[in-house]
């Protein structure tokens, strides 16, 4: 989008979602960019954790995320 984001960061935005980490595990299994940052720096691992999605955060983590980005 004009901002960015790529499919991870939108499935992420959408965390009143009870499918998040279902859809997370999709786009990854279908070689999404577990380490893609937006325009302001900002990769899936930054949104989920800020969003407090602990789930989320572990699939992005056992999936290659950077910790240190």
């Amino acid at each position: 989008d004009s901002q960015g984001r790529q499919p991870l960061h939108m499935a992420l935005s959408c965390h009143a979602s009870p499918n998040t980490h279902t859809c997370l595990r999709y786009l990854l299994a279908h070689e999404a960019d577990v380490n893609a940052t937006t325009d302001s720096g900002q990769t899936p691992l930054h949104l989920a954790a800020s969003e407090g999605l602990l789930e989320c955060v572990e699939i992005l983590v056992k999936a290659g995320a950077d910790v240190l980005a």
